[in-house]
């Protein structure tokens, strides 16, 4: 259970905060680069 909770943990980071994304609005990217498919 730990393990899993740090995978996610980790996602949540890889996919927004470590990628440039802030707490406010963001534009919607339609593209299909592998941050955008996240």
């Amino acid at each position: 259970m730990v393990a899993l909770s740090g995978y996610l943990f980790y996602e949540f980071l890889a996919a927004g905060w470590l990628n440039g994304y802030s707490l406010g609005c963001q534009p919607v990217d339609y593209s299909r680069s592998p941050t955008a498919m996240r």
